[in-house]
């Protein structure tokens, strides 16, 4: 059985579209890759964050609430043991707030 993956360059794309909020652009992909019958929690980043990570980073509860529903793991860690309630908690402190 063949298991298809997606491109470097698709995967920096979808990255880049949770980071700036282009909730249209991530539900397309994310449409297009759940085609393919990946699983969007093994598209990681370079640090093994998940979309669901980028998006708590950036406090963006529309994406947030969207990858859920989307089934992201909610308990997900990154390389250095973050879950997406420490990168919310990061992003926080990052913009001034709590």
């Amino acid at each position: 059985m063949e298991i298809e993956i997606i491109s470097e360059k698709e995967k920096e794309k979808l990255f880049e579209a949770v980071e700036e909020g282009d909730i249209e652009l991530v539900k397309k992909m994310i449409g297009d890759i759940k085609r393919k019958n990946i699983d969007i929690n093994n598209i990681r980043s370079e640090s093994d964050s998940t979309l669901l990570h980028y998006a708590a980073g950036e406090n963006d509860l529309e994406m947030l609430k969207f990858l859920v529903e989307e089934e992201c793991d909610i308990n997900a860690k990154d390389r250095y043991g973050w879950t997406v309630l420490h990168s919310a908690a990061s992003g926080i402190a990052e913009r001034g707030g709590g």
